[in-house]
């Protein structure tokens, strides 16, 4: 019998399929059911989002080469991210010349391929305070706390992406307050499949619960000089 917390979700074959995509790149290293590396990522002034604290370009295509499978994702703390540059990001079939998905608030059109609406099968979510107003793009406006209580989200998402502000400091240039993180670890694990993936990019290890979170991997994130390291935590919702 399965051991409680044993993982699912093959760490050695996640650092494989990175390697395989990013060739060039130093590879994953896997040890004893835990994946570690780097990627240095280097200083873009041409990043696609230049909102304050947007995810490092070429970050989202580093992780979801890890994860070619999933087709519910959510994005915790969206930023400035839109649903056509999220999709394309997870998905990369979906075309440049389709028909642009909408970025304003409500309900999210398909991103398209081959001329065909995906299915419901592939699902997408943004969620962040604020709106179009300040040049955000969500499919939820609102508090992830709030968000994580609806019921029709419970076990909902395959892959969670979480980057939150990483300081007091940056929670006030973002005009948010400073989430606390285990409180967000705790509603996460409420919208997450058993063995579904939590992916968070922070300056600390997050705090969380063993029972719902499961750690197996970790990788560092460097810009250039001047720029803080950061910290990718990649965790499993145990059962």
């Amino acid at each position: 019998m399965m051991p409680k917390h044993a993982l699912t979700v093959d760490p050695r074959r996640r650092a494989a399929l990175y390697n395989e995509r990013f060739p060039d790149r130093p590879p994953l290293a896997f040890t004893d059911e835990w994946v570690t590396g780097t990627w240095a990522i280097g200083a873009c002034w041409k990043n696609s989002n230049e909102i304050y604290g947007a995810y490092p370009r070429g970050y989202l295509e580093r992780v979801h080469a890890m994860f070619p499978e999933a087709r519910r994702i959510l994005h915790a703390f969206s930023g400035g991210l839109n649903r056509m540059t999220a999709a394309r990001a997870a998905w990369p079939w979906v075309s440049e010349s389709e028909s642009k998905m909408e970025d304003a608030v409500g309900p999210p059109r398909r991103p398209r391929w081959d001329g065909l609406v995906l299915g419901s099968d592939l699902d997408l979510d943004l969620v962040d305070l604020k709106g179009a107003e300040d040049g955000r793009a969500p499919t939820w406006q609102g508090d992830i706390l709030e968000y994580c209580q609806l019921e029709q989200n419970s076990a909902r998402f395959d892959l969670i992406l979480a980057d939150p502000p990483y300081s007091p400091e940056d929670a006030e240039k973002y005009g948010v307050r400073m989430p606390n993180r285990r409180e967000v670890t705790r509603a996460l694990a409420q919208v997450c499949r058993p063995g579904g993936i939590l992916v968070w990019l922070d300056v600390v290890w997050p705090q969380h619960r063993k029972e719902e979170w499961r750690t197996w991997g970790q990788i560092g994130l460097v810009r250039s000089t001047n720029h803080r390291v950061r910290l990718v935590s990649f965790f499993e919702r145990t059962a």
